[in-house]
């Protein structure tokens, strides 16, 4: 063999050994620990700031393999305080769901009993009625909750826009000593309520 082949040969053979294991440690480090780990938080942080009049006051998260249940705690100007959660990139888009947990002074508080899916000791799966409670509501799609609006809400943006009406309808709801009652087209019961705070 010739002297430039072998060192053709040698130096391929150097990066294929280097790039083999350095790009898998890579991609871990990115993706669980590097920014990667940390994109969808940043994403939703930089969609909230762009929305005109939004002050971000909190940002929450749960840190799992991946980075999940991210919630915000942001002002509006002029306006008030919303609480959301289980926010994501498609919570600015098109989401299925959009948590609201508290507007203005109103802490919103649910209980009740709701149909789960299990799996009974025969393996076979089944519905059974189980005991909930919630610090918030879905706000987005055809749930018991979101019908009480008159109108609707279809991402984080166009709940921001229709604070005013969002909060006229929340104040309405009683305190937590005069709750009422709601029930879905599935069965399931909620007794709603709210909590007034200072913020």
């Amino acid at each position: 063999m010739k002297k430039g082949l072998v060192g053709i040969i040698a130096l391929k053979t150097l990066i294929f050994l280097f790039l083999f294991p350095g790009l898998p440690l890579f991609w871990l480090w990115y993706t669980f620990v590097g920014p990667g780990y940390w994109a969808e938080l940043n994403d939703v942080k930089t969609e909230l700031a762009s929305i005109p009049g939004v002050e971000i006051k909190d940002l929450g998260f749960n840190e799992d393999i991946t980075l999940e249940d991210i919630s915000a705690k942001i002002y509006l100007k002029d306006k008030g305080i919303l609480y959301l959660f289980g926010l994501t990139r498609e919570s600015f888009k098109e989401p299925k769901s959009l948590g609201l947990g508290q507007i203005g002074d109103f802490d919103i508080r649910f209980t009740g009993k709701q149909f789960i899916e299990v799996t009974n000791e025969e393996g076979e799966r089944e519905s059974i009625k189980s005991d909930v409670a919630g610090y918030g509501i879905n706000i987005i799609g055809s749930g018991v909750f979101s019908g009480m609006f008159p109108f609707e809400i279809k991402n984080v943006q166009d709940l921001v826009k229709r604070y005013d009406g969002v909060l006229d309808v929340i104040s309405q709801w009683p305190d937590v000593d005069h709750k009422k009652k709601i029930k879905d087209d599935k069965g399931n019961e909620y007794n709603y309520y709210t909590l007034r705070i200072e913020n």
